[in-house]
């Protein structure tokens, strides 16, 4: 993504403060997901959706392991208009069934 001027930072932890101290001029969207992966650890996502919509910044959820999007709409507000939701499903369904 260097090739197109896109840097990422990186947050080790969940905390909501963390994101927040990653944030700078340059900060164009915050990225989470609902369930991390290896460590499925449950993110604080209103949290999180807060310290973006406070920063003016769109966040994105990438709820690849969580269940279809259920767990997420019910914890992130009706009114985070700037909150984005992935839904894939994991490599290994994709896989499935196949010779």
């Amino acid at each position: 993504m260097n090739k197109y001027g896109i840097t990422v930072k990186f947050v080790l932890d969940d905390k909501p403060e963390s994101f927040a101290a990653a944030i700078d001029e340059n900060t164009k969207a915050l990225y989470v997901e609902s369930i991390g992966n290896p460590k499925y650890n449950v993110a604080p996502i209103p949290e999180i959706a807060k310290v973006a919509h406070d920063n003016n910044i769109p966040l994105i959820v990438d709820n690849t392991f969580g269940a279809g999007g259920y767990i997420i709409r019910l914890s992130v507000p009706s009114t985070s208009a700037q909150t984005l939701l992935s839904i894939a499903p994991p490599s290994g369904l994709e896989a499935m069934g196949r010779p």
